[in-house]
């Protein structure tokens, strides 16, 4: 499982000692690295590329488990209405923008 830091927690809303999430942090954490290695290798990489992508880019990591998290009972929605109040969500490209993709010339 992803290691969740007390900065995983703050930047979730949740205190820094309060481990009772760091189940559900962790998968979101895992999925989150993983789109982010994705969108930088699409055609795979090794595990030394996906470390230094995973610490270059971790700020669309932090984004996109923030993101993950607080859409927890409304995943597939990209908007939400209820008695007044108006959400729309992000979608999760928007936090893999600035990420350049690298791949392979074949010859």
């Amino acid at each position: 499982m992803a290691e969740i830091t007390s900065k995983h927690r703050i930047l979730c809303g949740l205190d820094s000692n309060d481990t009772s999430e760091d189940d559900v942090l962790s998968v979101y954490l895992k999925k989150a690295q993983n789109k982010v290695v994705k969108a930088r290798y699409p055609f795979g990489c090794t595990d030394i590329q996906r470390e230094e992508t995973l610490d270059s880019y971790s700020e669309n990591v932090d984004g996109l488990l923030v993101h993950y998290y607080n859409k927890i009972g409304a995943d597939n929605e990209t908007a939400h209405s209820d008695s007044g109040t108006s959400r729309t969500y992000m979608k999760d490209s928007d936090f893999l923008d600035d990420i350049v993709p690298v791949a392979d010339v074949v010859l």
